[in-house]
């Protein structure tokens, strides 16, 4: 078969986070798996891994400095051109004008956008141009793959699918993040002033992450208890963030609440080697990834019963059913902080085989045998 991939999040120049990893990974495990096929990856710079190391697939380079634009308009001519059996769009995007020789699928992440309203910067117009390119690909769509159960009921209902095109393909549980020897780990606590137990948060600081009961829950915290313990949020500062930040900066506590903006991955590793818990109550997931590598860690992990959430947690993680509720983390908190030796043992062996339920081997498997359907 002749498969072309919307590449564009992968792009050298791309900040690769988040669901850029999540299609980084299943591409390449796909180009590997499966030499027999023919690939073409459209992009609208070079991309961030060698292409070149697999000898089916090609990188076709179109300049235009819209991705969007790209993804919606000007790969019609190219799934022309190149005579494709199968186009998949690992973004809620397909072209706007199709071949009846090719397949169309798609990958939905998640569609939090969507469903609530305040969990983003877009207005009003942008929302509904976006809405229609998500209810427009869907339709068009032979197929559409996502990455959880949540997520494929919520395209289900959304949509209005009844004898559904969705398909639930998990993807792996690594994404690179590989525990080192912690050699500089004493290094970066010292750079961000942390000297003690601390709680970390992983992630883009924004309203959808819930950082506003993280921070709430830990003020409480420590309002209760003698124990100095800080709190540790490390990732940039989104939109929405001012009364977060007002709140920490009127805090007593505000000393012991680090922000770190943007750090690198060896101090990423650090962080997450030298943690007490990890902290992830987000309002909505399509797959949590930062669950995962909390896991490869060995830390325990309190994040929220919803969405993706219990699907990739399964019984490793410890969970809140309230997003808004301090009581509710504040207990969460005190439990998982104070786990004795034995219980933390049981943990990790809970996350170990949690871990071990998801590959990127079986997720690039599934794809395949869905696109030859």
């Amino acid at each position: 078969m002749r498969i072309g991939i919307n590449a564009t999040m992968l792009g050298k120049g791309e900040r690769i986070t988040g669901i850029g990893n999540f299609v980084l990974y299943a591409v390449k495990e796909i180009l590997k798996q499966n030499e027999n096929d023919e690939y073409f990856l459209f992009c609208n710079q070079e991309l961030c891994f060698d292409v070149g190391a697999y000898k089916n697939a090609h990188e076709v380079v179109i300049s235009c400095k819209s991705k969007q634009l790209l993804s919606r308009y000007l790969s019609v001519g190219q799934i022309r051109k190149y005579k494709l059996d199968v186009y998949w769009s690992p973004t809620h995007n397909l072209p706007f004008i199709r071949s009846n020789k090719t397949k169309y699928y798609m990958t939905i992440h998640d569609i939090a956008n969507y469903k609530f309203s305040g969990i983003s910067k877009q207005n009003r117009f942008i929302r509904i141009y976006f809405t229609h390119i998500l209810r427009d690909s869907c339709k068009a769509a032979y197929k559409i793959f996502a990455d959880s159960l949540a997520t494929k009921r919520d395209v289900d209902e959304y949509c209005g699918f009844k004898n559904s095109k969705v398909h639930v393909v998990y993807g792996g549980s690594d994404f690179g993040c590989v525990p080192t020897d912690g050699t500089n780990a004493e290094e970066t606590l010292q750079k961000y002033r942390i000297d003690a137990p601390y709680f970390l948060y992983v992630g883009t600081l924004q309203p959808r992450k819930n950082i506003s009961l993280i921070v709430r829950s830990y003020i409480e915290f420590r309002k209760t208890n003698p124990e100095h313990v800080q709190l540790v949020l490390t990732g940039g500062s989104g939109w929405g963030m001012e009364e977060v930040n007002k709140l920490i900066d009127e805090s007593k506590f505000k000393e012991d609440i680090i922000r770190t903006g943007y750090i690198s991955d060896e101090e990423k590793d650090a962080l997450y080697r030298k943690a007490s818990v990890f902290l992830f109550p987000s309002m909505y997931e399509g797959y949590g990834i930062p669950v995962f590598e909390s896991f490869q860690y060995g830390l325990p992990v309190i994040t929220a019963n919803n969405s993706s959430l219990p699907e990739v947690g399964g019984d490793a993680a410890f969970y809140i059913n309230d997003v808004d509720s301090v009581p509710e983390m504040l207990k969460q908190m005190e439990r998982v902080i104070n786990l004795t030796p034995v219980e933390k043992e049981s943990v990790i062996q809970r996350e170990k085989e949690q871990l071990a339920k998801f590959s990127w081997e079986k997720c690039a498997e599934e794809i395949c045998e869905l696109w030859k359907d």
